[in-house]
C-alpha cells in the first residue's frame, strides 16, 4: 500500500513513516504485539490526495533464538471495494425501514 522505495523504509521504526492519524491505531495495539500476541484487525489506510483504504490486517511478533522480538510480519488485505458494498448495504436497509415506516403510518392514518 505505501508507495516508498525499499531503500527509504530500511532501518526506520514503523512510527517515523506513519501519517499522525495512523499511529494513533497503531499505538492502540502496539503494546499486545510487545507481549508476543498477533493483532487481527481492520485499519484505515490514508492514502495522500486518495480516499482512505480499508485494510483487514494481520501483525505477528516474531522472536529471535533469545525470544526477543526482532522483527513483526504484516499481513493485509486491501477489503476496500467490500468495505464500500457494505456501507451501501446498510445505507440501502436504512432507507428501506424508513420507507416500511412510512407505508405503516399511512396504513395507520387510512
Amino acid at each position: 500500500m505505501m508507495k516508498a522505495p525499499d531503500k527509504k523504509l530500511d532501518g526506520k521504526n514503523i512510527f517515523e513513516i506513519l501519517p499522525d492519524e495512523e499511529k494513533k491505531f497503531f499505538n492502540e495495539f502496539w503494546p499486545r504485539l510487545l507481549e508476543n500476541q498477533t493483532y487481527k484487525g481492520i485499519y484505515k489506510k490514508l492514502k495522500e490526495g486518495e480516499d482512505p483504504a480499508f485494510i483487514m490486517a494481520t501483525f505477528t511478533p516474531v522472536n529471535n533464538e533469545n525470544g526477543k522480538i526482532y522483527k513483526i510480519y504484516f499481513l493485509g488485505q486491501d477489503i476496500t471495494e467490500q468495505k464500500q458494498r457494505y456501507n451501501l448495504l446498510v445505507e440501502a436497509n436504512k432507507e428501506i425501514e424508513r420507507l416500511r415506516d412510512l407505508l405503516d403510518e399511512n396504513k395507520i392514518k387510512h
